[in-house]
């Protein structure tokens, strides 16, 4: 019974904060910069996603979408 009111509580809270519409419509601000930023690497081969759930795709190349592994092992620590 408490794990039910605690998740009635958070879909509650989700609901009244209109969660779901915030994170539409932040995505699309996030999706629309990294798109530009896109344009201007050499590193970023592809950018989707859905809402606030967004994937970047790294690679050495963009023609030949190689994987850019180091690069990306890099990124993920500097962002840790």
């Amino acid at each position: 019974p408490w794990a039910t009111m605690q998740a009635a509580e958070t879909l509650s809270i989700l609901e009244q904060e209109d969660v779901r519409t915030k994170a539409a419509s932040l995505g699309e601000i996030m999706m629309g910069e990294l798109r530009e930023f896109q344009k201007a690497s050499k590193l970023v081969g592809d950018v989707r996603g859905r809402g606030l759930m967004i994937g970047i795709e790294l690679v050495k190349d963009k023609k030949t979408k190689a994987y850019a592994t180091e690069e990306t092992l890099e990124v993920m620590e500097e962002a840790r």
